[in-house]
């Protein structure tokens, strides 16, 4: 439970739960400021091996940045999920807030997990174009070597 001990018997107070509460939102928002880097990081390192490949194997950069696109959804995924979670702890600490509670859902900017989105559905069709664009090089440089 909480860092006060609870015998079998005890029921947590609203207190208890009000504090663990704030240490799980803690925790979410710690993790929250690390997915940004942790994704850029991934897609990074995945863009600069399929352009720096891109010479000496055309196909595998193709399937890189596939792999680029695949991991950009799964973010998205995992950024949505994560996203419900940490509404569900700032619905509940605001419930308990009161007057006192502090929130930005009126606001007309994106979230940062809408930012953080967004971004990864730009990558998303970064790799899209970028597989498109070395695939039609591709079919140039065939189309050009069966004519000679």
């Amino acid at each position: 439970m909480v860092s006060s001990q609870l015998d079998s018997d005890d029921k947590p107070t609203t207190r208890d739960i009000y504090v663990q509460h704030y240490e799980q939102f803690r925790s979410m928002n710690v993790i929250l400021y690390q997915l940004p880097v942790i994704f850029s990081t991934i897609l990074g390192a995945l863009y600069y091996f399929a352009f720096s490949f891109v010479k000496v194997s055309e196909t595998i950069s193709i399937f890189v940045l596939a792999f680029c696109g695949i991991v950009s959804i799964v973010g998205v995924i995992v950024i949505q999920r994560f996203g419900l979670a940490f509404s569900a702890y700032i619905d509940n600490l605001n419930e308990l807030d009161g007057r006192f509670k502090i929130t930005l859902r009126d606001s007309k900017c994106p979230s940062v997990l809408t930012a953080i989105k967004m971004l990864l559905w730009a990558t998303l069709i970064m790799s899209i174009v970028a597989i498109w664009y070395i695939s039609s090089d591709m079919l140039v440089l065939a189309a050009s070597s069966a004519a000679d």
